[in-house]
Protein backbone atom coordinates (compact mmCIF):
# COMPACT_ATOMS: atom_id res chain seq x y z
CA UNK A 1 0.00 0.00 0.00
CA UNK A 2 1.61 3.30 -0.86
CA UNK A 3 0.16 6.68 0.96
CA UNK A 4 0.31 10.47 0.00
CA UNK A 5 1.35 13.35 2.50
CA UNK A 6 -1.93 15.16 3.45
CA UNK A 7 -3.88 11.41 3.64
CA UNK A 8 -5.86 10.65 6.38
CA UNK A 9 -5.43 6.94 7.59
CA UNK A 10 -7.30 4.95 10.43
CA UNK A 11 -4.17 2.90 12.36
CA UNK A 12 -3.54 0.89 15.26
CA UNK A 13 -2.52 3.19 17.84
CA UNK A 14 0.01 2.06 20.42
CA UNK A 15 -0.78 3.35 24.04
CA UNK A 16 2.31 4.76 24.91
CA UNK A 17 2.78 2.78 28.50
CA UNK A 18 2.37 0.18 25.35
CA UNK A 19 -0.97 -1.85 27.37
CA UNK A 20 -3.34 -1.79 24.62
CA UNK A 21 -4.16 -0.23 21.45
CA UNK A 22 -6.95 1.74 19.94
CA UNK A 23 -8.19 2.82 16.19
CA UNK A 24 -7.15 6.06 15.54
CA UNK A 25 -6.78 9.35 12.73
CA UNK A 26 -3.47 10.15 11.64
CA UNK A 27 -2.60 12.57 9.19
CA UNK A 28 -0.17 11.37 6.80
CA UNK A 29 3.15 14.23 6.76
CA UNK A 30 6.03 12.84 5.38
CA UNK A 31 6.61 13.14 1.79
CA UNK A 32 5.74 11.04 -1.20
CA UNK A 33 9.09 9.85 -2.12
CA UNK A 34 9.23 9.00 1.53
CA UNK A 35 6.11 7.17 1.40
CA UNK A 36 7.09 4.09 -1.29
CA UNK A 37 8.65 2.09 1.40
CA UNK A 38 7.09 0.14 4.01
CA UNK A 39 7.29 3.11 6.44
CA UNK A 40 5.35 6.28 6.81
CA UNK A 41 5.51 9.57 8.96
CA UNK A 42 2.65 10.53 10.46
CA UNK A 43 1.20 12.33 13.13
CA UNK A 44 -2.36 12.09 15.37
CA UNK A 45 -5.29 13.46 14.75
CA UNK A 46 -7.46 14.01 18.42
CA UNK A 47 -11.05 14.44 19.04
CA UNK A 48 -10.18 17.04 21.44
CA UNK A 49 -10.15 20.60 20.17
CA UNK A 50 -8.36 23.10 22.69
CA UNK A 51 -8.42 26.46 20.89
CA UNK A 52 -5.67 27.52 22.70
CA UNK A 53 -3.36 24.46 22.33
CA UNK A 54 -0.04 26.35 20.69
CA UNK A 55 0.76 22.57 19.23
CA UNK A 56 -2.35 21.96 17.61
CA UNK A 57 -3.68 22.74 14.59
CA UNK A 58 -7.93 22.49 14.52
CA UNK A 59 -9.78 21.11 11.52
CA UNK A 60 -13.65 22.38 12.06
CA UNK A 61 -16.23 20.58 10.56
CA UNK A 62 -17.78 24.19 9.59
CA UNK A 63 -14.39 24.59 7.14
CA UNK A 64 -15.38 23.81 3.51
CA UNK A 65 -12.71 21.20 3.13
CA UNK A 66 -13.93 19.04 5.96
CA UNK A 67 -16.05 16.89 4.29
CA UNK A 68 -12.62 15.80 2.08
CA UNK A 69 -11.51 14.47 5.39
CA UNK A 70 -14.11 12.29 6.27
CA UNK A 71 -13.53 12.64 10.03
CA UNK A 72 -16.65 13.21 12.15
CA UNK A 73 -16.27 15.94 13.79
CA UNK A 74 -14.02 18.78 14.41
CA UNK A 75 -10.31 17.62 15.14
CA UNK A 76 -7.11 18.25 16.13
CA UNK A 77 -4.17 17.83 14.60
CA UNK A 78 -1.11 17.24 16.97
CA UNK A 79 1.55 18.51 14.72
CA UNK A 80 4.40 18.17 17.04
CA UNK A 81 3.71 14.66 17.93
CA UNK A 82 5.30 13.31 14.61
CA UNK A 83 6.03 9.52 14.36
CA UNK A 84 7.10 6.63 12.42
CA UNK A 85 4.82 3.63 11.28
CA UNK A 86 4.48 0.73 9.76
CA UNK A 87 2.09 0.68 6.72
CA UNK A 88 0.82 -2.58 8.19
CA UNK A 89 -0.66 -0.98 10.56
CA UNK A 90 -2.84 0.95 8.58
CA UNK A 91 -6.91 -0.44 8.91
CA UNK A 92 -8.13 1.85 5.75
CA UNK A 93 -7.32 5.37 4.36
CA UNK A 94 -10.04 7.54 5.81
CA UNK A 95 -9.67 10.93 3.58
CA UNK A 96 -7.26 13.89 2.98
CA UNK A 97 -6.40 17.35 4.36
CA UNK A 98 -4.80 19.74 1.50
CA UNK A 99 -4.12 23.01 0.86
CA UNK A 100 -3.64 25.73 4.03
CA UNK A 101 -4.07 23.49 6.31
CA UNK A 102 -1.82 21.00 4.76
CA UNK A 103 0.68 23.57 4.41
CA UNK A 104 0.11 25.16 8.25
CA UNK A 105 0.85 21.29 9.76
CA UNK A 106 3.75 21.22 7.40
CA UNK A 107 5.95 24.83 8.24
CA UNK A 108 4.69 24.24 12.26
CA UNK A 109 6.65 20.49 11.88
CA UNK A 110 10.10 22.26 10.13
CA UNK A 111 9.76 24.78 12.98
CA UNK A 112 9.96 22.62 15.62
CA UNK A 113 13.05 20.96 14.13
CA UNK A 114 14.82 24.65 12.99
CA UNK A 115 17.70 25.47 15.29
CA UNK A 116 17.85 29.40 16.62
CA UNK A 117 20.83 30.86 16.97
CA UNK A 118 21.24 33.10 20.52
Amino acid sequence: MTFKCGQLLLVEFQFTNNVGSKIRPVLVVSEDRFNRGQDVVVVPISSRCDPNDQFSIIISDTDPDFPATRLKMSSAIKWSKPFTISGTLVQRKLGVVSGPTLTRVQDSICKLFRAHSP
